[in-house]
């Protein structure tokens, strides 16, 4: 493989790479968020639906 099949593949691989820390880092926000929405029962309006009481307005 000459230099030019090396730069290409060192850029491949760069981008790959930025790809999953975007990818790893909406998984871990939307981690935070359930987290979050679990642990915010106070406070908050009751719906008179059990399934849906997270998204009550307040």
């Amino acid at each position: 493989m000459g230099s030019k099949g090396k730069h290409a593949l060192h850029a491949v691989l760069c981008g790959a790479g930025h790809n999953l820390r975007m990818i790893l880092r909406a998984i871990r926000l939307f981690y935070v968020w359930i987290l979050y929405v679990s642990m915010s029962n106070t406070n908050r309006r009751q719906s008179p639906y059990p399934e849906f009481r997270y998204f009550a307005v307040l």
